[in-house]
């Protein structure tokens, strides 16, 4: 059942001294008292995905616990038969569904899905979702929970429980903090791109996902997001089951994938003015990582 800004909102001056509100923040908190806060949930489908898989990642969003939200699904060129027929003949004022003919990536159909959500200046937040993975039932009552609690962040993501594979993790191992994710954004990619919520605000000034960056537009995003001094945490609570098989740590590795990330991380490591001896080491662990052989990279990531 759907609760609305369960935590907060009652006393803004309690509210205030409790965190460091950038400007606008209590204001922001104070345009909310009266509204549930309204969600744009964007996924992208391909040719690969399965309908079962979807159909798992589907539920968990359509069974969230908080319903004030409307889930925008963008078909990437071709899909699967069973997935198309299914969204063409569903049938709820929660779904949206958009398609191309052309594949176009990634980055290019969230970028799109964000421009729709932000027509009408309707949703509060954005929230991403991938179309393999499992979204706990709270996850998005957390994530409003949370941002109410902390009225001057910008992006919220959380820990992932990954699932599918030998190689799986019980939990991924992230920073929560705005100030510790900045400090060790080389060391560990701030967030589990399919757990964040950002505010919609965050997009209304051209911010977008590269588009020439196939291989890293999550991570080009967040430390674009850095260089433009959102605000970042990540709850430390399971807010998604992460799907991991072969295919996705053969995405993971590989000479196109670590000269890719190489010269990106160190871009931004220019651009932030963080190419510290610390942070250039972190960058070439990374790139060592990414071209181990098969079995020794599972191994890696099994620990890390």
């Amino acid at each position: 059942m759907q609760q609305c800004l369960s935590v907060t909102v009652r006393n803004i001056n309690e509210f205030s001294a409790l965190v460091a509100v950038k400007p606008g923040a209590v204001a922001w908190i104070d345009g909310m008292k009266n509204k549930c806060p309204r969600i744009a949930v964007i996924m992208s489908v391909y040719i690969n995905d399965k309908f079962n898989e979807f159909k798992e990642a589907f539920d968990s969003i359509i069974n969230q616990t908080y319903s004030n939200f409307v889930f925008f699904i963008y078909a990437d060129g071709k899909i699967n038969p069973d997935i198309e027929s299914f969204l063409q003949n569903y049938n709820s004022q929660h779904v949206i569904f958009i398609r191309s003919e052309k594949n176009k990536g990634l980055a290019y159909a969230l970028n799109k899905l964000i421009s729709v959500a932000l027509v009408n200046n309707e949703f509060d937040f954005i929230a991403r979702m991938d179309a393999d993975d499992i979204s706990l039932e709270d996850r998005f009552q957390r994530q409003i929970d949370f941002f109410m609690a902390n009225p001057e962040l910008d992006v919220v993501g959380g820990l992932c429980q990954e699932f599918g594979g030998e190689s799986a993790r019980e939990k991924c191992k992230i920073y929560f903090t705005d100030e510790a994710i900045k400090n060790n954004a080389f060391k560990k990619c701030p967030f589990v791109h399919p757990t964040v919520m950002f505010k919609s605000s965050v997009f209304n000034n051209g911010m977008r996902y590269p588009e020439n960056q196939p291989l890293t537009e999550d991570m080009c995003l967040w430390l674009e997001l850095i260089s433009a001094n959102k605000k970042f945490a990540n709850i430390d609570s399971v807010l998604l089951k992460y799907r991991i098989n072969e295919q996705t740590l053969k995405r993971r590795r590989g000479l196109n994938k670590a000269v890719t990330e190489l010269s990106t991380r160190l871009y931004y490591a220019k651009k932030l003015k963080m190419l510290s001896v610390r942070n250039l080491l972190y960058i070439l662990i990374h790139f060592g990582v990414r071209v181990l052989p098969s079995n020794i990279f599972k191994l890696v990531h099994k620990l890390n």
